[in-house]
């Protein structure tokens, strides 16, 4: 009997090591020094009046592109403020020591801060772009009203196939 409550002990004691290792470790303690020193990120607003009056926009529809594209501006701020601001905090527990928190929040702050920028000029370069096409299409149809003088499309289709 002795041997078999010996195995039983044996098998209970091997079963219960590998259930420690099955069993979630708790989370490592936040680090010790001062991790809320983290720079923030740098945003400086891209001023697009000069490009928009420089494509013949009145003040008044530069204006108004100006405040949209500012909206977006603030808006893609505080997306990757929010997205830089999850990253650190979600690194933090994986940091040992002082230098290399400072190492690692220094490069997420320039992959950010780059990211930013990126976005910003993408965004940039697609409202001048898209204004471009609306003045480009504007001019075409004015080229073509003209010509059509005072007549309606179907005289003007009429006059066309005579």
């Amino acid at each position: 009997m002795t041997s078999a409550l010996a195995r039983i002990a044996a098998g209970t004691q091997r079963t219960l090591s590998v259930l420690d290792r099955l069993v979630p470790l708790a989370p490592a303690p936040l680090p010790s020094f001062d991790h809320d020193s983290s720079p923030p990120l740098s945003f400086s607003q891209i001023d697009v009046s000069s490009e928009l009056l420089a494509l013949a926009c009145t003040e008044r529809t530069a204006t108004a592109l100006r405040q949209l594209f500012d909206n977006v501006q603030n808006r893609l701020q505080s997306l990757c403020t929010a997205a830089y601001e999850r990253t650190l905090e979600e690194l933090l527990p994986a940091c040992p020591s002082e230098d290399l928190w400072a190492a690692y929040s220094n490069a997420l702050r320039t992959r950010y801060n780059h990211e930013l920028w990126e976005a910003q000029d993408q965004a940039r370069n697609n409202l001048l772009l898209e204004v471009q096409r609306a003045i480009e299409r504007a001019a075409g149809a004015s080229t073509n009203d003209a010509a059509r003088g005072n007549f309606s499309a179907e005289v003007v289709e009429v006059l066309e196939r005579a």
